[in-house]
């Protein structure tokens, strides 16, 4: 009932967007890795944490400490 005011409501979508940014997502021949979208579909970029090659070694290391303490 509220789809077509979507387009116009930030933060909001409707299924046909949501479609076509899904697709161009999953069809996208490229090697990028780890794009972040906007509430439009847009590709934006990640936080400087994210980009960080210190953080994320940090990030791995404590990952893999907490998995090692798992019972499997």
């Amino acid at each position: 009932m509220l789809s077509p005011l979507a387009p116009f409501i930030k933060y909001w979508t409707n299924p046909g967007t949501a479609a076509r940014m899904i697709t161009r997502i999953l069809t996208d021949e490229s090697d990028t890795t780890g794009v972040y979208y906007d509430e439009k579909g847009r590709p934006m970029r990640g936080s400087t944490q994210v980009h960080d090659p210190v953080f994320n070694a940090r990030v791995v290391a404590e990952t893999r400490a907490l998995l090692g303490t798992a019972d499997v």
